[in-house]
């Protein structure tokens, strides 16, 4: 199963790849670009680690495996889609004042 899961994940990692640069081409800012970029590479490092620690468990293992890294992926997605809003939030409003943290 280990293996069938490695050869599986190439075409989900082309369909990143692609995904991300087109997210990064249509940043509207610096910072959101740099955010994109540093969770593109932090998600495949973290793929990667995911993929060979479910290839190296045995079936029971991997039975409870799986699920926690679909978990951990779907948070991370949901983080950095957070952290995306919020940069085009503060960048949309020029006002400095309005840029500022809210106590």
């Amino acid at each position: 199963m280990g293996k069938i899961l490695a050869i599986m994940s190439v075409p989900f990692v082309i369909a990143w790849a692609i995904s991300t640069w087109w997210k990064i081409r249509r940043a509207r800012s610096e910072r959101e670009r740099a955010l994109l970029s540093r969770a593109s590479i932090g998600a495949t490092i973290g793929t990667v680690l995911a993929v060979v620690v479910i290839v190296m468990l045995s079936v029971r293992g991997q039975i409870v495996a799986v699920p926690i890294a679909v978990v951990a992926a779907i948070i991370y997605a949901r983080s950095i889609k957070a952290a995306r809003t919020r940069i085009q939030a503060e960048e949309s409003n020029p006002d400095p004042v309005a840029r500022a943290k809210q106590l």
